[in-house]
């Protein structure tokens, strides 16, 4: 089941400065191009691609179906993101050959650039830190892409200095070694000064970065309030991943269990809805966070990671981790269709939406009173307001959803138990809100999530509306109308949303 389009009328004239409203063609809720940006091999220390085979790489080469396996799950895009720190991979330990990390991982890339699935080249940052500043942890992971099958020397940056150099794996003959003058940056403020070093001058320099699993003291949380954590050079952030959801600040709040990893220690000042409250506006993207080199594996629950538990107590590991979920993956609006440039851009922009697994047809925007509809990731600016939040998706085949908007601090400001979402609002300047689709099961068990990236509301008093930015789609569309084909579901069965969700339609206070 797909979504159509009802044809829009001309923009009237109104301050658009700095905003995005809808382009003319380009508003198509099937344009959404779906991928998975943060997955390792074989070339991270911490991977297991075969795990009955202590975890070597399958077919004796890291990464070698990586974008194989991405286009079995159909995915559009995928990013090779392994870990920054190795610079050689020798399979066979200090008596065998030695290979190149950062040259294998581009070279699985570039050898993927025909396939079905568009192939990004990117690393994880990992600043492991056991010390605290101003009272507060520090550390934080990245991960970072990049633009370029073939980057800019110096544009691979690691978080931390392996002892000695080197890194074992408990089980199997694999080594992994760091050279002694590798490029090493302990802050996010330090990375990007080291990227944009690497960049100046150079055609293949463009990159971008999110922090990950940001909520999680395992494998390390990200400090919103801790200045050198602020996402100054960031527009996204990873709000799901195999360590599970890093959504909500306040965790009793309604629909924050859902996949709450607090074995791996919930830390509520790290995640995303805390990050929002703090003025930063970031969109949101999922990964699985593999290390077994199957990007996008979202079917068939957790995987492998190249550590090893006790399963038996009995003094031994003798069992291969697992991650906490299944991960998710990330959907960019790309009416235009795929390629990097615009891909990056899209990023960029924060036309985005993170999902557990589900990928429907989505058609999501704001509409101002000046007739533009502003996407997903968007600063509505003065003039406009208020506005309108809409949201369509397709039915689930089975099961059924409820629409929930969020505001600040997380509470729920509206629900409904549809596949249509309408409401209206006039926030103040600097609120902020997002939509998250919550799906179910026949048994009311809930299964998946879509998370859509927030608005902002810009109130400032007058914005002078000198110019106006310019249109990258060509003329805008005022009104977009949106017509959900097939038959929608008949009873909304309010007993069940007034159990789970307050009761359909209820409305909070907003901020």
């Amino acid at each position: 089941m797909r979504l159509a389009i009802v044809s829009g009328l001309g923009l009237a004239a109104g301050c658009v400065q700095g905003t995005l409203v809808l382009p003319s063609g380009g508003s198509d809720p099937n344009a959404w191009a779906w991928g998975d940006l943060h997955a390792h091999s074989g070339w991270s220390y911490d991977s297991c691609e075969d795990a009955e085979a202590d975890c070597a790489a399958r077919d004796g080469a890291p990464a070698s179906d990586f974008f194989a396996q991405a286009a079995r799950v159909d995915l559009d895009f995928a990013a090779l993101t392994d870990h920054a720190e190795a610079d050689l991979y020798l399979p066979l330990g200090d008596a065998g050959d030695a290979f190149e990390v950062w040259e294998g991982q581009q070279e699985t890339v570039l050898e993927a650039a025909e396939g079905t699935v568009l192939p990004l080249l990117g690393y994880e940052w990992s600043a492991f830190r056991s010390d605290s500043l101003d009272d507060r942890p520090r550390g934080s992971h990245r991960t970072v892409l990049l633009a370029d099958e073939l980057p800019c020397e110096g544009l691979r940056v690691a978080g931390w200095t392996m002892e000695e150099g080197r890194y074992e794996p408990t089980y199997g003959t694999a080594v992994y070694t760091q050279d002694e003058d590798s490029t090493v940056a302990e802050t996010p403020g330090e990375l990007w000064e080291l990227l944009d070093a690497a960049a100046e001058g150079c055609d293949a320099g463009r990159w971008l970065s999110f922090a990950h699993h940001p909520a999680y003291a395992t494998p390390q949380q990200n400090d919103w309030l801790l200045a050198e954590n602020a996402p100054e050079r960031e527009t996204l952030v990873e709000i799901f991943s195999e360590h599970g959801s890093s959504e909500c600040w306040d965790t009793s709040r309604e629909g924050c269990d859902f996949a709450l990893n607090e074995g791996q220690g919930y830390y509520p000042d790290g995640a995303v809805q805390r990050a929002l409250d703090e003025g930063f506006q970031l969109g949101f993207v999922a990964g699985t966070d593999s290390h077994d080199g199957r990007p996008g594996s979202v079917d068939d629950g957790p995987g492998t990671v190249g550590h090893w538990e006790d399963s038996d107590e009995d003094g031994e590991p003798d069992q291969v981790l697992r991650h906490f979920s299944a991960g998710g993956i990330t959907g960019v609006y790309l009416p235009n269709g795929l390629d990097r440039a615009g891909l990056f851009d899209a990023l960029e922009a924060r036309r985005t939406v993170a999902s557990s697994g589900p990928r429907p047809a989505i058609a999501a925007w704001a509409l101002g009173k000046d007739g533009g509809a502003h996407l997903p990731g968007t600063v509505i600016p003065d003039g406009v307001w208020p506005v309108e939040i809409r949201l369509q998706i397709d039915d689930p085949e089975e099961g059924w959803v409820i629409i929930e908007r969020i505001s600040g601090t997380g509470k729920v400001a509206d629900s409904v138990e549809d596949t249509t979402y309408q409401g209206r609002w006039d926030p103040p300047n600097g609120a902020w809100t997002y939509l998250r689709v919550r799906y179910f099961d026949d048994q009311d068990n809930e299964l998946d999530r879509i998370w859509i990236s927030p608005w902002w509301a810009s109130r400032s008093q007058g914005c002078g509306c000198a110019v106006a930015a310019e249109p990258k789609f060509g003329a805008w569309l005022a009104v977009v109308g949106i017509l959900l084909l097939g038959r929608r579901r008949q009873s909304l069965r309010d007993s069940r949303v007034a159990a789970i969700a307050g009761g359909p339609g209820r409305r909070y206070p907003d901020s």
